[in-house]
């Protein structure tokens, strides 16, 4: 029998918390940093840099070893040019041209396994639960099927697992520096266009591919 990944990563995620439940008592953090997509998200925004900030909670294991909690939000938006196929009801799924924002974002939570190595520096892993979105508005030119531009706000969103991985180093007793990846993705699905301003009653369809929500943060850690 399989086990699903979805079952996994959050049972894994939950054993890391319960570590730090039986730890000392946690050290409180922010982080803010700069985030660069990769993956689907890549495709979705192009190369923009979005923003992410994180709350952390640090449970010392004693010795090198610690659990920390984090609560996260990334977000990226980009304005493309970009054809986009639609599926209209009595016609053939087509092209055609766009003008649109994309924005993706995510809200997190999960456990990660911290491990102080010499020279101040430090690695870390975790695995979590997010709730990524993909959110386009946009219009739609739909000239090539004898209707006019169609103006539409949409999105798609799941919660789905992730997992990360890092290197910080610890410049000062409060301060850190901290580059991380992340990784989940959102499965394929499809929502409606309202095709009411164009005279037909019955909305058109939009397909998302699964996206693949990839991240790489660099920001600074103060603890307090």
């Amino acid at each position: 029998m399989g086990i699903s990944l979805r079952a996994i990563v959050p049972t894994a995620a939950a054993l890391l918390a319960c570590g730090a439940l039986h730890a000392e008592s946690g050290i409180w953090g922010v982080q803010v940093g700069m985030a660069q997509p990769s993956g689907g998200a890549k495709q979705w925004v192009g190369s923009t840099v979005g923003a992410a900030l994180d709350v952390t909670d640090t449970y010392s294991l004693g010795g090198q070893d610690a659990v920390r909690m984090r609560f996260g939000y990334f977000t990226f938006k980009a304005s493309n040019r970009n054809p986009e196929t639609l599926t209209v009801p009595g016609w053939a799924p087509a092209s055609y041209p766009a003008d649109t924002t994309n924005e993706a974002y995510a809200f997190t939570y999960g456990a990660e396994y911290v491990r102080t190595l010499p020279a101040r520096l430090y690695v870390l892993a975790g695995l979590g639960v997010a709730y990524v979105s993909a959110n386009r508005t946009g219009t739609f030119d739909l000239t090539a099927a004898s209707a006019g531009p169609v103006r539409s706000n949409y999105d798609a969103n799941n919660f789905v697992p992730y997992f990360c991985g890092g290197l910080g180093v610890q410049i000062t007793r409060s301060l850190a520096l901290e580059a991380r990846y992340q990784s989940t993705s959102m499965k394929a699905q499809t929502r409606r266009l309202d095709l009411k301003p164009l005279g037909l009653s019955t909305p058109a369809e939009v397909a998302f591919e699964k996206l693949t929500v990839s991240t790489l943060t660099v920001g600074f850690s103060l603890t307090f």
